[in-house]
C-alpha cells in the first residue's frame, strides 16, 4: 500500500521532477548556533521595515528548530510559517518556485493538493557547502515580503553557498532611489515593488504609498534587474493595532510572477516609473 501511494505522487506531480536543476543533497540538520544566527538577520531585516510576522527554522529532515512571533504578527501567520520552512527543507527548493508553477495555472492547479507542500512565496532552503541543513519559513506580511525577510535571515551566515546568497557590506559603489507605479493610469497604493537582481544576491522592495510612490531604504548595487510588481497581500496588524484588509492580485502575470520588466541601475539618481495596464 506504501509504494502504490509514493507512485500516485510521483505520477501526480511529474513538473516537479522534470525541468528542475538537481536538487541539493540532505546533509547534518542545522546547529543551533548557525539557527540562532539566520533568526537573528531575519528578526532584524523584518524590524528594520516595521514587519510583524512569525519566523520558523527548521532541520534538514523538518522538524523545528527555532521559531519567533514578532509583536502583533497576525495568529493565522504562525502555522503558515512552519508549513513555509517544511515544505522548503521536505522539497529541497523554494516555496515560491511552487507558487509560481500554480499561478501558471493548467495541470499545475494539482500542487494545490500536495502533501505536505505549501506553495506560497516565504519559505527557503538553508544550503551550505552543497548541502541542504535546513529551511527557513515567513509569514505575516505579503508574500514577496516574507520572501525578502527569509532571503536576509539566510544571508546572515556568511559561510553560505556564494549561488544562493551573495554577502555585501560595502555600500560605496551601491544607489538607492524611489519612483512610481500606476495602473490603468491611477497610482497603486499599498503595492510591493520587487527588484530582484539577474547576477543573484537578496531583491530589494518596497511599498507603495497612497500616490504609488515607493522609496528604497537601502542602497542596491548597480546592475540589471527583473521588477516584480503586486498588489496582493495577507492582513495586516500594523503596531498601532490598525488592520488592514487582505488585498487580491489585480496585476497581471507579466508584471510579477513572469515578469518582463527589466531595469538596469547605474547611479542614485535613477528613477524608475512603471505604467500598468490591467488589460491582457
Amino acid at each position: 500500500m506504501r509504494l502504490a501511494l509514493l507512485l500516485t505522487t510521483v505520477f501526480a506531480f511529474p513538473s516537479l521532477l522534470i525541468g528542475q536543476d538537481q536538487p541539493p543533497a540532505y546533509g547534518e540538520g542545522i546547529s543551533l548556533t548557525d539557527a540562532k544566527t539566520v533568526m537573528a538577520a531575519a528578526e532584524e531585516y523584518a524590524r528594520s521595515n516595521n514587519w510583524p510576522v512569525a519566523i520558523t527554522i527548521v532541520d534538514s529532515a523538518g522538524f523545528l528548530v527555532m521559531f519567533q512571533r514578532l509583536e502583533n504578527t497576525q495568529l493565522g501567520s504562525v502555522e503558515i510559517s512552519i508549513q513555509k520552512a517544511k515544505t522548503s527543507a521536505l522539497f529541497r527548493r523554494s516555496t515560491k518556485a511552487f507558487e509560481d508553477r500554480v499561478a501558471e495555472g493548467g495541470a499545475n492547479l494539482k500542487l494545490l493538493k500536495l502533501p505536505g507542500g505549501l506553495p506560497m512565496e516565504g519559505g527557503l532552503p538553508i544550503i551550505v557547502d552543497h548541502k541542504l541543513i535546513g529551511a527557513i519559513g515567513v509569514s505575516g506580511v505579503t508574500s514577496a515580503q516574507d520572501g525578502m525577510i527569509a532571503q536576509a535571515g539566510i544571508d546572515g551566515l556568511s559561510t553560505l553557498n556564494p549561488a544562493q546568497s551573495k554577502i555585501n557590506n560595502e555600500d560605496s559603489d551601491k544607489s538607492s532611489f524611489a519612483g512610481t507605479v500606476t495602473l490603468d493610469g491611477k497610482p497603486l497604493e499599498m503595492g510591493t515593488v520587487l527588484f530582484v537582481p539577474q547576477s543573484g544576491g537578496r531583491p530589494a522592495g518596497a511599498m507603495t504609498n497612497a500616490n504609488g510612490i515607493y522609496e528604497f531604504s537601502n542602497p542596491l548595487e548597480p546592475g540589471v534587474y527583473t521588477v516584480r510588481i503586486s498588489s496582493k497581500r495577507d492582513e495586516i496588524v500594523q503596531p498601532d493595532g490598525k488592520v488592514l484588509p487582505a488585498q487580491p492580485e489585480t496585476i497581471p502575470a507579466r508584471y510579477n510572477s513572469r515578469s518582463e520588466l527589466r531595469v538596469g541601475i547605474m547611479d542614485a539618481s535613477d528613477e524608475f516609473f512603471f505604467e500598468l495596464n490591467s488589460e491582457n
